[in-house]
């Protein structure tokens, strides 16, 4: 009789983790979901923009060769299209709801990407700004809440 006694005294002891020992792993598994969740949604935020950007690569080199040969950037999307056929508004992706182009200050050519409702950047602007024929371009988010740390590697 002692011993099954001792048999079950060592089976209560060994069965299963106590309330202290789950408390603790919650709170670790929370502290650890509290960090990966902001950098989740900054990491898709900014392989959305950088999709976004891809996207105008094309209109990027148009707007090159159209500086080229008239020395200006075009005023407006209508103008690119009737000079030499590109149709702004067929830029498109699973994130970008619309594509504008026009001047910068400078006389530089702008590019407005603006994010659609299936991106996590809803409703945010990029802008992606030529420096000047040889330097390049440069992105920038334009107002609302898209961050630095969103934009593409390229632009940051």
């Amino acid at each position: 009789m002692n011993e099954l006694n001792r048999k079950t005294q060592r089976n209560r002891a060994q069965g299963g983790f106590t309330l202290i020992e789950l408390m603790i792993v919650v709170a670790i598994i929370g502290i650890l979901a509290a960090i990966a969740i902001p950098r989740y949604q900054d990491y898709t935020a900014r392989a959305q923009a950088t999709e976004a950007l891809s996207a105008t690569a094309a209109l990027r080199v148009e707007l090159q060769e159209y500086f080229a040969n008239k020395g200006e950037f075009p005023a407006d999307g209508a103008e690119l299209d009737t000079e030499t056929g590109y149709d702004v508004s067929s830029i498109g992706g699973r994130f970008i709801d619309d594509v504008t182009l026009g001047l910068a200050a400078g006389s530089q050519a702008q590019i407005t990407i603006t994010f659609g409702s299936n991106s996590a950047l809803d409703g945010e602007q990029m802008t992606v700004t030529s420096v000047n024929i040889n330097d390049g371009w440069v992105c920038a988010a334009s107002g609302g809440n898209m961050t630095v740390r969103q934009l593409p590697a390229g632009c940051r």
